[in-house]
């Protein structure tokens, strides 16, 4: 489920198998993933923050970064910088929340008046 408020930002709700297949993932191909307990929230709430490198303005190098000499080349073709200079990360925040009982769920949905 995409919820999305009118200034354009919002979240996306995931089933708990979803979520713990992204950290799961993150992990396996070297992202680094935080987690902390959020003691406010009950026992059980957990924030997982993913980041990774963000590349998406990245170019792949071309033959003519390999055989041109650099002094030669345009300077619309010479390579990006080096490829462990970071530019941008992208980050992924997850919250696990504890389930609610069948009581505060009643309760929440008598309190809403859009329900």
């Amino acid at each position: 489920l995409l919820c999305v408020r009118r200034d354009g930002s919002g979240y996306e709700l995931l089933s708990a198998k979803v979520a713990e297949r992204r950290v799961r993932l993150a992990k396996l191909s070297g992202m680094t993933v935080m987690e902390e307990e959020i003691p406010d929230e009950g026992p059980g709430a957990t924030s997982v923050t993913i980041l990774q490198k963000d590349v998406r303005g990245s170019r792949m190098p071309t033959a003519a970064d390999q055989l041109v000499p650099a002094m030669m080349q345009h300077p619309g073709l010479r390579p990006r910088p080096a490829e462990g200079t970071l530019k941008a990360l992208r980050m992924s925040h997850l919250l696990k929340l504890p389930t609610l009982d069948r009581p505060t769920m009643q309760q929440l949905r008598l309190a809403s008046p859009s329900h």
